[in-house]
């Protein structure tokens, strides 16, 4: 992708000064999504139909009646959005041989309204059940920035395929860090809103859909466009999403948070740790008043969470026909055996418990109108695994972003820098109070302005990238 086409707004420039048009980027769209396709597993489908639509847009740009700044913008959604006409996996060898989709989830309706131009779902771990790319469905997905290592989970392959250049933008879904761990691991910007501010079916108390871009600016664009109510999501939020457009300015008083330390998890390396206390340091050049927090929660409070969450896994498996449910991943399989042992009574118990440890993060969280924290305690870890630690319950390291959906708050992931010796990103997380995610996403811009990374895309030629 060229440097100036890889983003929505250099897109949206070049089609309104008639140098590129849509059926060209579109076309190239599809050809580079299959290339991510077999070399990454990064593509489920590919939508043949999208040129058609390409065309449509072409002559409304020609007619001078484009329909906004995503019209003839190719996007991916990740395997877990139904989409007219395409198979639906999710992410899992259960689902395979089912129907096509019947309807649009919301978000990709509202994408199509727009002009955006769906060239490919993208893959997913089983049941979006992982922090990592394994599934049984898809094999294992892999990262550009380095084929033998993780891209990250649940939205996978949306990470790769921004990451490698199919498209500019992405719609994932996320409720442990599903949006914001594959930005971590692929250099990327991803939005988590606060829940019900995108309208998502099946609805849920703490899954959400979020987008993800190579910038931030493009996921403001995004959420003007999704961000929005609708009645197949009795949780959605009512109104629309508007971004803020407030300067460094603006940070001078606001309280921030530094969070580095959850209770439990996973010691933050030290690479991690420097650039996230970087990104706190920006801030607090800029007038903010930084001061370091501790949610306190305990192992206790994980196996809660772990519980919960790997119950919702087994339900989608067990209520698969012919026994299909059996294909389930087998280490997912093993994760979920002490569920399968629960009494009911174990199991209120731990909802109990889920309850209590986020309220204690509202509190901890409360006193700030940002807070900033890793997005995960490591840079890295190997494709094949589930997780950075063999044996350890695959969403251990998603301790930093798994509260933000219990409790509902924004938090965005913006890359924050890279590692000395591979030169793998590291994210950076930005979280806000609910309702505010035009603030997080804000400060969010600020701070990547700042950083200036100019990354070299694993997807881009040294002309690609401007460096001829």
């Amino acid at each position: 992708m060229a440097a100036e086409y890889s983003t929505a707004a250099g897109l949206r420039a070049a089609y309104l000064a008639s140098e590129s048009d849509p059926v060209a980027v579109v076309e190239r769209a599809l050809d580079q999504a299959r290339v991510a396709g077999a070399e990454y597993n990064a593509v489920s489908v590919v939508d043949e139909r999208a040129l058609e639509a390409a065309r449509a847009s072409r002559a409304r740009y020609a007619a001078g009646e484009s329909l906004g700044p995503l019209d003839g913008v190719p996007v991916t959604v990740k395997d877990s959005f139904h989409c007219v006409g395409l198979p639906r996996w999710h992410g899992s060898a259960v689902h395979d041989g089912e129907p096509p989709s019947v309807v649009d989830s919301a978000p990709v309706r509202r994408l199509r309204e727009a002009g955006a131009v769906l060239v490919a779902k993208t893959t997913m771990p089983d049941c979006g059940a992982l922090g990592s790319g394994v599934s049984s469905q898809f094999g294992i997905i892999r990262n550009p920035w380095d084929p033998s290592l993780t891209p990250g989970g649940s939205s996978s392959g949306a990470g790769v395929c921004l990451a490698a250049g199919v498209t500019p933008i992405a719609l994932g879904t996320d409720i442990a860090g599903s949006v914001r761990l594959p930005a971590a691991h692929c250099g990327l910007a991803a939005l988590k809103p606060t829940q019900g501010r995108i309208a998502y079916t099946p609805a849920s108390m703490t899954r959400s859909a979020g987008p993800m871009a190579r910038c931030v600016a493009d996921l403001e664009t995004v959420m003007e466009v999704v961000g929005a109510t609708d009645a197949g999501d009795p949780w959605s939020l009512p109104g629309r999403f508007s971004a803020a457009g407030w300067g460094v300015e603006r940070i001078r008083g606001m309280r921030v948070g530094l969070l580095t330390d959850v209770g439990y998890g996973l010691p933050v390396e030290p690479e991690t740790l420097a650039v996230v206390r970087g990104a706190a340091d920006r801030l607090s050049r800029w007038g903010a008043e930084v001061e370091e927090l501790s949610l306190g929660l305990t192992e206790s409070d994980f196996q809660a969470f772990d519980l919960g969450f790997m119950a919702r896994i087994l339900l989608e498996a067990d209520a698969a026909p012919d026994g299909r449910g059996e294909l389930l991943l087998p280490l997912l399989k093993t994760w979920g055996e002490p569920v399968r042992r629960a009494s009911a009574m174990e199991a209120a118990r731990a909802a109990q418990t889920v309850r209590a440890a986020r309220d204690r993060v509202l509190a901890a969280v409360a006193p700030f109108e940002i807070v900033v924290a890793p997005v995960l305690p490591v840079p890295t870890f190997p494709a094949e695994a589930a997780g950075p630690v063999d044996g350890v319950a695959p969403l251990y390291h998603a301790a930093f972003t798994a509260w933000f959906n219990q409790t509902g708050q924004p938090a965005a992931s913006i890359c924050g820098g890279r590692t000395s010796v591979a030169g793998m990103p590291i994210g950076v997380q930005v979280a806000g109070r609910r309702f505010h995610d035009a603030d997080v996403l804000r400060v969010a811009h600020l701070l990547e302005a700042a950083l200036d990374l100019d990354l070299p895309w694993p997807g881009m030629t040294e002309k690609e990238a401007g460096r001829d």
